[in-house]
């Protein structure tokens, strides 16, 4: 499944796909890390994002 599609999923339909070894919870980290690094310039989202705390959990 491209990685690109993820974060247009419900939490529901990831944890599916988490409980069934389709995906990781690391794909989908850095997915969503992904996303918002890309677009957080432009709407202003976050205070803090903690990527590297995240791939540590």
């Amino acid at each position: 499944m491209p990685n690109t599609q993820l974060h247009y999923m419900t939490i529901s339909e990831l944890g599916r796909l988490l409980k069934s070894r389709k995906i990781s919870a690391v794909e989908v980290t850095e997915t969503m890390l992904g996303r918002i690094d890309a677009l957080d310039d432009r709407y202003k989202s976050y205070a803090t994002v903690m990527s590297d705390h995240a791939m540590r959990a």
